[in-house]
């Protein structure tokens, strides 16, 4: 309720305080995600769904939710593996097939930049477009 009302401090204080007399609650877990999330806390709001699926292993969602978190913070293999996890679990899940389908694409073109970007200067500088490099004799 705090949360809403603009009381991030009050929020925060209300949270740990029922995960001080209920460790590891699901919903005071979730709750302190979002919170975290709100403020820009990513590795936090992965912290609070690695407790989470502790306790629920077979959440398809909380998965799903991490991999936007990883996605956030450039671990894009992480990703990828919490969005198979979350279709191992649930299939039929569109926006995980189709936001694992953009991270492995991303991916691709990542993994291949250092070689496409050499061939391209060789072409450069074989064409003329631009010179050798500082320190090396055509």
């Amino acid at each position: 309720m705090r949360a809403t009302a603009g009381d991030a401090a009050g929020a925060d204080a209300d949270v740990e305080a029922a995960l001080r007399a209920k460790p590891g609650h699901p919903a005071a877990l979730l709750l302190r995600c979002e919170l975290r999330q709100s403020r820009g806390d990513w590795r936090g709001a992965i912290s609070d769904l690695d407790a989470l699926e502790r306790t629920l292993p077979r959440l398809p969602n909380l998965y799903s939710a991490r991999a936007g978190l990883k996605q956030r913070l450039r671990d894009l293999d992480g990703a990828v593996r919490d969005l198979d996890r979350a279709l191992e679990l649930a299939p039929e899940n569109v926006d995980s097939l189709s936001l694992r389908a953009a991270l492995k694409r991303q991916l691709r073109r990542w993994s291949g930049w250092p070689i496409r970007s050499a061939l391209r200067w060789r072409r450069m500088t074989r064409e003329g477009i631009i010179g050798p490099p500082l320190g090396i004799v055509p």
